[in-house]
């Protein structure tokens, strides 16, 4: 007896004598069947129907998976896919904390909590259809930051008249930040050169709104800007 195995109706093997056969990823989904020839000598040779079929399952085909969105706590971050073939007929989601799934977590789109900051946070995406082997995608972990609780509007001292000295200061944040930093604006446009927290005012801002932007810093934190009250700097005087 020899075998011969079929893909829908299509040959595989040659006649062999083992009646094995291993599938591959390109048998998934198509109808798999044997025949079996008989062969004796000074006999004509005769072969048997063809087996009944079976129906392997199907494999899928995807891209990555990765996480959009601000990745600072108290945002909503958003799963996405790429493409996937077949097209499968239910996905499943799961978002993940350093390893362990977090609780309830099963959307599309997840909003980072305050025990989320500075830990790994991403997603696993299970992809399912009928005949078709399962497939699970991992998106790459993001890292999301904290927030300052508290955020100073900065003070400006001076007398707003080209040819003055305006001071800016700014009290403690919460928590405290490492640095500020400073960006002085006219009519709503940075002003080149001004990033310290005084500026001597000129010419050119007269007839203008000034005012000073201070951005709080602090390593695993969200930069913060604040900006002060505009103030209106008069110019020359007309009689």
């Amino acid at each position: 007896m020899q075998y011969v195995w079929y893909r829908d109706g299509q040959r595989l093997t040659d006649h062999s004598t083992d009646p094995s056969y291993r599938l591959t990823r390109d048998d998934g989904g198509h109808k798999i069947t044997v025949r079996v020839f008989y062969g004796r000598n000074g006999y004509v040779q005769a072969s048997s129907p063809a087996s009944a079929a079976v129906l392997p399952p199907g494999y899928f085909t995807s891209g990555p998976a990765w996480i959009v969105g601000s990745t600072v706590v108290g945002y909503v971050v958003s799963a996405r896919t790429s493409y996937t073939s077949p097209s499968p007929s239910t996905a499943l989601y799961q978002w993940y904390r350093d390893g362990k799934p977090i609780i309830g977590a099963r959307g599309t789109s997840y909003r980072l909590t305050a025990a989320d900051q500075w830990r790994q946070i991403t997603f696993k995406v299970t992809f399912k259809r009928a005949n078709t082997v399962d497939l699970s995608v991992i998106a790459r972990a993001i890292k999301p930051l904290a927030v300052f609780t508290k955020l100073p509007a900065p003070v400006v001292r001076g007398t707003h008249t080209a040819g003055q000295l305006l001071r800016a200061s700014v009290t403690l944040s919460t928590p405290a930040a490492t640095s500020v930093t400073w960006q002085w604006y006219r009519n709503g446009k940075p002003i080149a050169g001004a990033t310290g927290p005084s500026y001597l005012l000129t010419r050119y801002d007269r007839d203008r709104f000034v005012h000073v932007v201070a951005t709080y810093k602090k390593a695993n934190y969200l930069s913060s800007p604040r900006p002060s009250a505009l103030r209106w700097v008069p110019g020359p005087t007309t009689v």
